[in-house]
């Protein structure tokens, strides 16, 4: 179903099936989502996003707004026992959106498969760091049997 949803928004968003090459903004903005992942900083995370972003967990409904976004990080947040880090599978550039897909891991056996839908910022989010900003973060929940992610990733 994400991958039906992910050709979509290509379409949508106008971006090419072919290689693109990585843009510096966009590695910036995945290693500061990484980051403030790793940190539990639900209000980093959340200054990541589009002031009317949205995210979409599976199975509940839609947070838009930094506000609310960052209001449903600190609650994923306090659930955490052992976060093992953010693994990217794949990022596609277009000139004005962007997106990148990967597994954020909540536990050593727990994961979230994502994608976020990014675009160049209008305005600089409240981070200041970059043009590119979370417009929409899609993700659903999955069990990785034995699997560890190397340390620091």
């Amino acid at each position: 179903m994400i991958a039906a949803l992910l050709i979509a928004l290509s379409f949508q968003l106008g971006l090419t099936p072919q290689h693109i090459e990585e843009d510096a903004g966009v590695n910036d903005l995945v290693k500061r989502y990484s980051n403030a992942q790793r940190a539990n900083d639900a209000s980093k995370v959340a200054a990541l996003y589009a002031f009317d972003g949205m995210v979409i967990p599976s199975d509940e409904r839609s947070y838009r707004g930094q506000v609310r976004i960052e209001a449903l990080w600190r609650r994923e947040m306090q659930f955490r026992t052992n976060f093992a880090g953010v693994i990217v599978s794949e990022v596609k550039i277009g000139e004005d959106s962007a997106y990148v897909v990967g597994n954020l891991f909540v536990r050593p056996t727990e994961a979230r498969r994502f994608v976020l839908v990014l675009e160049r910022a209008k305005r600089a989010p409240l981070s200041g760091k970059t043009d590119w900003v979370i417009a929409a973060d899609i993700w659903s929940h999955t069990t990785v049997a034995g699997f560890q992610p190397a340390p620091g990733s």
